[in-house]
């Protein structure tokens, strides 16, 4: 009965770590640009003994990667609101390094430097993008800004090759692993939309349902430890009446 306490525990833990996930995504479904955390999971033996029972199933988590699915698009007619559709990101520069967004929400600063609401710079191709202070810059599909009928630079949009393997950082921000093969390759078949911000791709529905489903799962593990408990104590009682 062990093994099957072992794997309960094991199994209640792995279903804890997924409902975090699923609050986490629940939590931000009004927020502009975020992107859904999907897990998958797996059934391993662990091949170390525990106690006297030399293997213990359990379930452990496999990956966490980010759902890169496309967030419908509103229009909020800010010119320097913009949402990409497709693949890739925004890149910025920020105090501690470079990172990456879906985040569209976009504004200048005092020196004509587009910048994000918290003031991390927006890149260009060739770095930072800037406009005159009172200029009213437009930005074409393919992120091409310009200013009284000038291109003045082009908005970099990137994204990677595995690019669900980025780790969020913060609501909306991205960055990427430890990896030295993580290089950034340009969007070119995605389109920037100026005067609109994509939304969550949080789906409220489908969370509820992956979370009526890991509190099933976590009935099923109390009752599988309460049922052993039950058949340990039974087996004590047992033995002590012989």
């Amino acid at each position: 009965m062990q093994s099957a306490v072992y794997s309960a525990v094991f199994g209640s833990t792995t279903q804890s770590k997924r409902l975090n996930y699923i609050a986490n995504n629940l939590a931000n479904v009004n927020t502009t640009g975020f992107k859904r955390m999907a897990m998958s999971f797996c059934d391993a033996f662990r091949n170390q003994e525990i106690g006297k029972d030399p293997m213990v199933s359990q379930t452990r988590l496999h990956t966490v990667d980010v759902d890169l699915s496309q967030g419908g698009l509103t229009m909020t007619g800010n010119p320097l609101d913009l949402a990409i559709e497709g693949k890739g990101f925004f890149k910025l520069e920020t105090p501690n390094g470079v990172r990456y967004t879906r985040a569209g929400m976009f504004r200048l600063d005092d020196n004509g430097v587009i910048t994000d609401v918290h003031g991390n710079i927006l890149q260009g191709e060739g770095g930072p993008v800037t406009v005159p202070r009172d200029s009213q810059p437009v930005i074409n599909d393919a992120g091409e800004l310009y200013v009284d009928g000038a291109v003045v630079g082009r908005i970099a949009v990137v994204t990677f090759d595995e690019a669900q393997r980025l780790e969020p950082v913060g609501r909306h921000l991205f960055r990427t692993p430890d990896d030295q093969s993580f290089e950034e390759i340009p969007a070119t078949d995605s389109m920037v939309h100026q005067g609109f911000l994509e939304n969550s791709n949080v789906e409220v529905v489908q969370e509820m349902v992956r979370m009526i489903e890991v509190s099933r799962n976590v009935g099923a593990e109390q009752k599988i430890m309460t049922t052993s408990s039950d058949m340990d104590d039974k087996a004590i009682n047992t033995v002590g009446k012989i």
